[in-house]
């Protein structure tokens, strides 16, 4: 048995970029939602070494969402929509930094954070990063009920189809369960 962290360490060893990736994406399960700034150094750590490897960043970028779900922790926010922005012709790192953005977030209405999503979604022409910004549009406003209502009509309501499918995700999330 090889842990995730022994994956990602130990240089002798030649992974292949998936297989690190997916050790990053998997410790990041493994302490999803206990934020600690010895683990997010860890996370900011492989982003730093991953050789620019589009993989290893959606991996590490997943693994900073799930440890930083719900703390709207202004470190991994402002490094994930960094990763977001300086990557604009990636897919693969777009989507997987704007799914980690809707975690950090997750529940908190953040109206910059809204605003700054919906701009990049009208701005991307990578339908998986405008996919990954509507769900993480719907994962802020969990619970919020009628909090969410503007941006509903704003998302529904658009020329986008999948602008108006991440509006339906969130009717699902602010009202589901409440």
């Amino acid at each position: 048995d090889v842990c995730s962290s022994d994956l990602i360490a130990n240089p002798d060893q030649q992974n292949s970029p998936y297989s690190t990736a997916g050790a990053y994406y998997a410790y990041g399960l493994i302490h999803s939602n206990q934020y600690s700034p010895e683990t997010v150094q860890f996370l900011m750590d492989g982003f730093t070494n991953s050789g620019q490897r589009e993989e290893i960043q959606h991996g590490v970028s997943l693994g900073m969402g799930l440890v930083g779900m719900a703390t709207r922790e202004d470190t991994i926010y402002e490094h994930l929509k960094n990763t977001l922005y300086n990557n604009a012709d990636s897919a693969i790192i777009g989507e997987a930094a704007a799914y980690g953005l809707g975690l950090v977030m997750l529940g908190s209405a953040d109206e910059k954070a809204v605003e700054e999503m919906m701009t990049h979604a009208n701005d991307s022409q990578h339908e998986k990063i405008i996919r990954a910004l509507g769900i993480s549009l719907a994962l802020l406003m969990q619970g919020k009920e009628e909090t969410a209502d503007g941006l509903i009509e704003q998302m529904t309501r658009s020329k986008d189809a999948i602008m108006r499918y991440g509006g339906m995700f969130t009717i699902g999330c602010a009202y589901a369960g409440t």
